[in-house]
């Protein structure tokens, strides 16, 4: 799959792809922002960061609407997150990500 939507372009949020084949989504890295074909988020860094509250979190793209924060995994530059009960993983890259549904 090519990501090749532009951040001005539709997107919808990734709980509308629930019933969808695919589980495994490439995002184009622009800055902070993380664009695919269906949905795109924002890479947010926590000023403050608690136990409870890593360095990184998600918003969504198209209304800034608060996905997720990013939870590192044993994997370097992987991170584990849930929205609205389903778990994810997202590879972050230099150029790309790959967002995983488990």
């Amino acid at each position: 799959m090519q990501a090749s939507k532009s951040v001005n372009q539709k997107l919808y949020s990734i709980d509308k792809d629930s019933k969808a084949i695919e589980t495994t989504y490439n995002l184009d890295k622009d800055g902070s922002n993380l664009v695919g074909e269906k949905f795109g988020f924002i890479l947010t860094t926590r000023a403050k960061v608690t136990k409870k509250k890593p360095k990184h979190f998600l918003l969504n793209i198209k209304d800034r609407e608060y996905i997720s924060s990013l939870y590192p995994t044993s994997i370097k530059d992987t991170y584990k997150f849930d929205y609205k009960g389903k778990d994810y993983t997202i590879f972050l890259g230099t150029d790309n990500a790959i967002l995983t549904a488990l």
